[in-house]
């Protein structure tokens, strides 16, 4: 119901985004599990196997929850601007990734082994209604800045590899997860 009335009242929904979030393979959410994982001495190849780090996210729901909690805020906050103080009963809304969020409605979801995921769909503050966005989508220079505007925000490098260097590249089957980037490094910077 508050669906359809913020539809009738928003128009359609700007953007409908599904967060499914990688619970049993995530060296965080193991931790919140239990499990002692030192990432300053981290082997990717020693330690618990995958399937091990599937059982004991399984036998700790609270433990995934409370991942699954966790992040989806810091999520919400850091890319979309949006914070719920305890206690309040205002979100405060600040520009994220794709701008000033209108309204926004979210449905918590659990998969069938019991991972949960987030739908979210989103109303964008000056985002154009579904007659304007039929137009829109017909221009090509509207068809590029969409396509500019989505590369600006995705993007890859592995070692400046190609797509070719990246398919030759080993597989490691079993692996529970690697070692995080080091956020006090400069992982950006031309090595010279």
């Amino acid at each position: 119901m508050k669906i359809w009335g913020a539809t009738v009242i928003l128009n359609p929904p700007n953007l409908w985004v599904t967060i499914n979030l990688n619970d049993t393979q995530d060296p965080i959410a193991q931790v919140m599990a239990g499990i002692e994982i030192d990432l300053d001495k981290f082997d990717s190849m020693v330690g618990l196997s995958s399937q091990e780090y599937n059982l004991t996210i399984a036998k700790d729901p609270y433990a995934a929850a409370h991942f699954f909690h966790l992040v989806i805020q810091v999520i919400l906050e850091e890319l979309f601007g949006l914070t719920a103080a305890k206690g309040a009963k205002k979100i405060q809304r600040k520009p994220g990734i794709v701008g000033e969020l209108k309204s926004y409605i979210g449905s918590v979801e659990a998969q069938g082994q019991g991972s949960l995921h987030l739908h979210i769909i989103m109303w964008l503050v000056g985002g154009p209604a579904a007659k304007e966005m039929k137009v829109l989508l017909t221009s090509q220079a509207f068809r590029d800045r969409v396509c500019a505007f989505i590369h600006t925000c995705i993007s890859v490098d592995i070692n400046k590899l190609d797509e070719a260097g990246v398919k030759a590249l080993p597989k490691e089957k079993g692996v529970a997860f690697s070692h995080p980037l080091d956020p006090a490094e400069d992982h950006y910077a031309e090595k010279g």
